[in-house]
């Protein structure tokens, strides 16, 4: 998290040091990954079974924040185009979800 603000604060007002700091985070990204995968190894109790669950929590969460959100900005906004397409929009993703889960849920 200090490597992060550091290359934050220094971006400004040196911007070659976003690369030093992407280059940093790319690297350690991969030796995390490695480090999890091979060294910290660790059995899982639940078999699989809570990611399912977590994933459905994960996409109604992002679609009550978009409705909600719609909900919002046609309150407060006027009729435009926009607001028909963020309905549109939000159909299409539930639609999909659930062929999705019909064609390779289990």
């Amino acid at each position: 998290m200090t490597i992060m603000f550091v290359c934050l604060l220094f971006s400004v007002i040196m911007p070659i040091t976003t690369f030093f700091g992407l280059f940093f985070f790319v690297f350690r990204y991969y030796i995390e990954k490695y480090n999890m995968l091979f060294v910290f190894v660790k059995d899982f109790g639940s078999h699989g079974t809570l990611r399912r669950k977590v994933i459905w929590h994960l996409i109604f969460s992002v679609l009550g924040f978009q409705l909600i959100n719609y909900v919002f900005f046609s309150v407060i906004g006027e009729n435009s185009g926009y607001m028909v397409f963020g309905l549109i929009f939000m159909m299409l993703q539930v639609m999909g979800i659930f062929i999705f889960n019909k064609t390779f849920g289990k």
